[in-house]
């Protein structure tokens, strides 16, 4: 029996269409039941034409799914739907917001901020995105990474105008905190914002120009009394320029015209200092609604903690009660106030036996571990654990640049100028052209008197940034003295200091030598 030509070409076709009915329902059982996407179609896989479409559409549901696991309270399920959702639908901006905010809950903020930039071609004026990636930025401390999108965002007009203001002032900070100061004022010279003017009058300031940064805020003071951002910074103005009556005066007419604000409390006993106690202990008794707010008692027992008020901590701890709930960072703080209040003994038999809700896997609880660890053990003399608590800081991931000011600070405090240049070159690293922590490098280079490393430093800050006048006044005090009449160099570089000042600040300068 011959088999003719169409009977072949229907075998052929029959055979093709089998295999593909074949292979389409083995695709489809398969992402079905082993994918999870269990709302798919038949035909969304069978017909080719609905091949575009299936990948986003599987992504989608994939992040709805990730969500309601959220919700469930099923992390570790949420995470890898949502993951898995955004990689296959990119332009799902709630599905990338749910994993910044996964990602940001863990401490893992640089990979919050990669994926919401990764989404920037899909977000052109969407509000939530925008807010939140500002809000992580700020968090992240990240100068360069933030003038790179920021700037991104505002010169191709994809932020919403709701966040303009926000984002202005976030870049302005990143400029001002990597010393350009042409940049920050070109950027927020038509800006009467209050944070813009704030900037503004850090830049000032930080210029040298004292009495113009002074001035500059008393006006905003009198225009916004009693302003939450306005009066802390000109107190700090006031107290840094030698006015410290005049800081306590405006200090504690603020408390007393906010007498239940933890803000306008927090920073009298700031400008107090060692004498806030007693303040602090009637105040904790006056205002006992503290207790039910949350965000202010952290923000009180931070500056507790930093103070190394023991027992006001253990006050506010204990009368807090379910407030605080079982939050791991409650016993951070009390570990920081034993520290900052001299008792390294107790400090290290807490570190030796944390509670159980300190996880070293949770990058948050393994920076703030090995941070406190570290000034304990330099401060009890116990180098060697010292050394290990910094060599596993430094593997912790990102940490922001004010952590770890802080942290040199108080090594500062404890005479430890080769750990403390340890830190400050690991910030670097992690954060480069950080204007505070170079300034902090050239200043350890002065006190241990390494001449020619403070004048290396220097010259490489001088020739990218404007430098800070106080840095400068402490550069050229040292370049002058006796010891060093002799070194060409520093001689040299004296020179291109006073250069760089304008007549009225190099006469100032001349004048305190």
């Amino acid at each position: 029996m011959q088999i003719s030509r169409r009977q072949i070409t229907l075998i052929i076709t029959g055979f093709l269409v089998l295999s593909w009915l074949g292979a389409s329902t083995i695709l489809f059982l398969f992402i079905k039941h082993k994918k999870g996407y269990d709302v798919i179609k038949f035909t969304e896989v069978a017909l080719p034409w609905n091949w575009s479409e299936l990948r986003p559409k599987w992504g989608d549901y994939f992040v709805e799914k990730g969500i309601e696991l959220h919700e469930q309270g099923q992390w570790d399920q949420a995470f890898y739907f949502i993951r898995v959702g955004v990689s296959k639908s990119p332009a799902n901006l709630k599905g990338r917001l749910a994993l910044a905010d996964l990602l940001f809950q863990a401490n893992d903020v640089i990979q919050a901020v990669r994926v919401l930039e990764a989404g920037l071609e899909h977000a052109s004026k969407d509000e939530a995105f925008w807010a939140n990636l500002i809000r992580f930025l700020e968090y992240y401390q990240a100068d360069q990474k933030i003038i790179r999108i920021l700037s991104r965002g505002l010169n191709e007009d994809l932020i919403p105008d709701s966040q303009n203001e926000a984002a202005t002032a976030a870049l302005a900070k990143a400029y001002f905190h990597q010393a350009q100061y042409e940049e920050a004022v070109e950027l927020i010279k038509d800006s009467n914002t209050i944070s813009n003017q704030l900037v503004r009058s850090q830049i000032v300031w930080d210029q040298g120009l004292k009495f113009l940064a002074i001035q500059n805020l008393e006006s905003l003071n009198t225009m916004f009394p009693n302003q939450r951002e306005v009066v802390p910074l000109l107190t700090r103005f006031y107290k840094d320029s030698g006015e410290r009556e005049k800081a306590l005066k405006l200090a504690r007419i603020t408390y007393l015209g906010n007498p239940y604000s933890i803000g306008a409390a927090v920073n009298y006993f700031r400008i107090l200092g060692l004498d806030a106690p007693q303040e602090i202990d009637r105040f904790l008794v006056r205002v006992p609604e503290i207790y039910d707010n949350q965000d202010a008692l952290f923000l009180l027992a931070n500056f507790l903690s930093e103070m190394g008020f023991i027992a006001q901590l253990t006050t506010v701890i204990e009368q807090a009660g379910t407030t605080f709930g079982d939050s791991p960072l409650i016993w951070f703080l009390q570990v920081e106030s034993l520290v900052n209040g001299g008792d390294f003994e107790g400090a290290a038999k807490l570190l030796e036996d944390p509670p159980e809700n300190i996880n070293n896997l949770i990058p948050l609880h393994r920076i703030l571990f090995q941070s406190l660890a570290l000034t304990t053990y330099y401060a009890h003399g116990q180098d060697d654990k010292g050394r290990l608590a910094m060599q596993q800081l430094f593997v912790s991931g990102h940490i922001r640049p004010a952590t770890l000011l802080r942290l040199t600070r108080k090594l500062i405090e404890l005479d430890r100028p080769e750990e403390t240049g340890r830190v400050v070159q690991f910030l670097l690293k992690q954060n480069p052209g950080n204007q505070s922590a170079l300034a902090e490098l050239i200043q350890i280079d002065l006190r241990t008197q390494r001449t020619a490393q403070a004048i290396a430093q220097s010259r490489s800050l001088i020739e990218n940034k404007t430098m800070p006048y106080q840095l400068v006044e402490e550069l050229v005090t040292y370049l002058v003295e006796d010891r060093q009449l002799y070194n060409a160099e520093g001689a040299e570089l004296v020179e291109q200091l006073l250069d760089a000042l304008t007549p009225s600040k190099k006469r100032q300068l001349l004048e305190v030598l």
